[in-house]
C-alpha cells in the first residue's frame, strides 16, 4: 500500500466514524426530543407498563429533574447534550479549535453523560423500582456515542504509529 492509499483509507475510516456519529445523532435526539416533549406537555408516556417498566414512574420521581426535585428536567438536559454534540459533528470541519479537539471534546461531553445516565439508570433499578425503555435507549445510545468518539480520538492520536 502506498502512502496515498493510506492516507485515503484513513480519511475513509474517519468520515465512516463520523456518519455513525451523525446516525446515532438522529436517534438520540429523537428519543431525547421524545422525553422533553412528555416532560414539556405532562402527557402520558408511550410505554408497555409491566412489573419492570414503568415509564411514568421514572418520569414522574423526583430523580427526573436537576438538581433533585425541583431543578431542570433530566431529559431537556439530555435534549441539549445531543445537540451540542451536534453543533461540535457539524462545526469540526470549519471550525480551526474544533478541527483539532472536537473528537475529544466530544468524546468528553459523551462520557459524562455517559456517566451520568449509568447514575439515573441506578437510580431507576434501585430507588424506584421501575425502568423506562426511553431512557435505557438513551442510555445505550450516549454510551455509543461514547465508543465512536473514543475510536476516533484513538485513531487520530496514534494515528502514526
Amino acid at each position: 500500500m502506498s502512502v496515498g492509499e493510506g492516507t485515503i483509507q484513513q480519511t475513509a475510516q474517519r468520515d465512516t466514524l463520523r456518519i455513525i456519529g451523525f446516525a446515532l445523532l438522529v436517534l438520540a435526539l429523537v428519543v431525547t426530543g421524545y422525553l422533553s416533549y412528555v416532560k414539556l406537555t405532562n402527557v402520558q408516556m408511550v410505554c408497555v407498563e409491566t412489573s419492570t417498566f414503568n415509564c411514568d414512574s421514572v418520569n414522574s420521581s423526583i430523580y427526573s429533574y436537576f438538581p433533585r426535585g425541583n431543578g431542570i428536567p433530566v431529559a431537556y438536559l439530555g435534549f441539549l447534550t445531543w445537540i451540542v454534540i451536534g453543533a461540535i459533528l457539524l462545526l469540526e470541519n470549519r471550525v480551526a479549535f474544533l478541527q483539532q479537539y472536537g473528537a475529544m471534546l466530544a468524546l468528553g461531553i459523551a462520557l459524562f453523560g455517559f456517566i451520568f445516565q449509568s447514575y439515573l439508570t441506578y437510580v431507576s433499578a434501585t430507588i424506584i423500582g421501575s425502568l423506562c425503555p426511553w431512557c435505557l435507549t438513551a442510555h445505550i445510545l450516549i454510551g455509543l456515542m461514547a465508543l465512536t468518539q473514543g475510536i476516533r480520538v484513538y485513531r487520530s492520536l496514534f494515528a502514526g504509529r
